[in-house]
């Protein structure tokens, strides 16, 4: 974009001068703070259901989500009688290395159990593709064991059987397990959690960790219905609900211009100006 485009849109938008590679902006009556610096070890840990996925088979609601065939996803459908649907991605599933935590370790942090090995594979082949190669061999195997508590203290990136409400105490073993397994200190402004749910995210408050909430333009209920989406996966400090109407502010984000460069840094603030364009 033009540098004459950058300074109108810098006057349409209220935007604080960037520092400690912190850039403010006002957006929906609030203020919301962007990361523009990513290049400290940072952490993004995602829910399963509903936002690394969708609601199963559904592309009639969500076209652009992807059908696993064969691949049984049993959540929200126990009580149907079929018991499952098959797995279906979620658009951020399938674009999440577009967005900045391409640049970040990786998390799961699921109240259910994340289905059977063959999700489980799906999934971790999602979190392979979507960071670069020396993040990606961070990541340890991902299997089901017969023991939940098992599952939480030996693989824990990815924590399972993660009561909701709780998700914060979730993500706290998935920062000491790259610590203590990885020795990779991430800080606590530089964790990303994401979730369909509020309940889930709204604890995140008081903490110093980042949480927002996705699959903010479809619904079902309390939860979402076709999964997140790439353009709510932004570097934003503190906490972002659904209700607080700032995920529309957030979508404009061009998420290839984060980068760990200096220029990079620059960029990201340049597209911060953006956010209140929609």
């Amino acid at each position: 974009m033009a540098f004459w485009a950058l300074s109108l849109v810098a006057l349409r938008v209220g935007v604080g001068e960037a520092a400690d590679g912190v850039t403010t902006v006002q957006c929906q009556n609030r203020s919301i703070q962007i990361n523009t610096d990513i290049s400290r070890p940072c952490l993004c840990a995602f829910d399963v259901d509903r936002t690394l996925t969708g609601y199963q088979e559904l592309l009639s609601e969500c076209p652009r989500n992807e059908v696993k065939d064969g691949v049984k996803d049993f959540a929200y459908l126990y009580a149907t009688p079929r018991g499952f649907g098959f797995l279906t991605l979620s658009e951020l599933a399938q674009g999440l290395n577009s967005t900045f935590c391409r640049r970040c370790y990786l998390g799961v942090a699921s109240a259910g159990g994340a289905g059977l090995d063959d999700e489980k594979q799906v999934l971790l082949s999602v979190l392979h593709a979507a960071v670069d190669p020396s993040l990606s061999s961070a990541l340890p195997n991902w299997t089901t064991e017969e023991d939940p508590s098992q599952q939480i203290e030996s693989e824990a990136p990815f924590v399972v059987w993660c009561g909701e409400g709780g998700k914060h105490r979730c993500v706290s073993k998935i920062v000491e397990w790259y610590s203590s397994e990885r020795n990779v200190t991430i800080l606590d402004e530089d964790v990303y959690f994401f979730d369909d749910k509020e309940d889930n995210i709204r604890p995140f408050v008081g903490t110093d960790y980042n949480a927002l909430q996705v699959s903010c333009e479809s619904r079902n209920g309390s939860r979402g219905l076709c999964g997140g989406l790439p353009s709510e996966v932004t570097p934003v400090r503190g906490v972002v609900l659904c209700a607080d109407g700032a995920q529309v502010c957030l979508e404009d984000i061009d998420h290839s211009l984060v980068e760990t460069s200096k220029a990079g840094h620059i960029a990201l603030a340049a597209v911060a100006l953006l956010l209140m364009l929609h």
